[in-house]
């Protein structure tokens, strides 16, 4: 692992990168005395992980961008569940003016162009720390067999050439500023793939079964989903989740 000359707005913590990993998650750990905005991105991980136990996220050597991101829960002035949703916001916003691409944030973890996965977020926490792990399709042409009709990139999009260590420090500083954001509901609002669309619910942990027809509403003032019950018409808060569209397979 070496120590790039990349800026980082999170003022002086360092970004780093390896041509091989694991797991920039699991290498973040070890680097508490980094402080808060540390980075760690790779060329290729083995072991990179979705949300849901199980899944991966594959990529292909030097095509995307791996990172994980160490933040200090005291210096936060968001609480940790609106930290997915407002890293969304800000890889969204990032792609919109970096790229020209309409991107979408859906709820609770993912970012979409076109129907099309273009970036996956993983949160984790510890009792002092946050560890924001994004996996952004940059320069990948091909998708296994699994994810090809459900994945995209930014060169599949806009025939550009996207150099994951040239894109970083701006990413960075477009999720510093989703961070600090008192207006971050509105702008999601805005972005929320779905929106009045009936998609299957999948209530609590994200590898239990069992779902339910509802229909999007938006998001509470805490940055939790509201849905209608198909079956009652009733409105309810689900504060975790899987939701699966009709026309895009989870």
């Amino acid at each position: 692992m070496k120590k790039t000359t990349l800026g980082n707005p999170f003022g002086f913590a360092s970004i780093y990168y390896k041509k091989e990993t694991l797991s920039t998650m699991t290498d973040i750990r070890s680097l508490h005395s980094g402080g808060h905005g540390t980075v760690i991105f790779a060329g290729y991980q083995d072991s990179g992980r979705g949300r849901v136990r199980g899944r991966r996220w594959v990529s292909d050597q030097d095509s995307n961008l791996l990172m994980t991101l160490l933040l200090e829960k005291k210096k936060l002035d968001h609480p940790f569940f609106q930290i997915p949703l407002l890293t969304g916001l800000g890889a969204a916003e990032f792609l919109e003016d970096h790229f020209s691409l309409p991107a979408l944030v859906k709820w609770p973890n993912d970012i979409l162009v076109e129907g099309k996965k273009i970036a996956g977020i993983l949160c984790e926490a510890d009792r002092d720390y946050l560890y924001v792990g994004m996996g952004l399709n940059c320069n990948q042409k091909k998708f296994d067999h699994e994810n090809g009709h459900r994945s995209t990139s930014v060169s599949i999009l806009s025939d550009l050439n996207c150099s994951p260590g040239e894109i970083l420090p701006e990413l960075l500083n477009k999720l510093k500023k989703a961070y600090e954001s008192d207006d971050w509901r509105e702008r999601i609002m805005k972005r929320l793939y779905g929106l009045h669309t009936v998609v299957s619910l999948q209530e609590g942990a994200a590898d239990q079964g069992g779902s339910e027809p509802v229909m999007i509403k938006g998001l509470s003032e805490e940055g939790f989903l509201v849905v209608e019950e198909l079956d009652t018409g009733r409105s309810k808060t689900v504060l975790a989740g899987e939701i699966h569209f009709p026309s895009y397979h989870n």
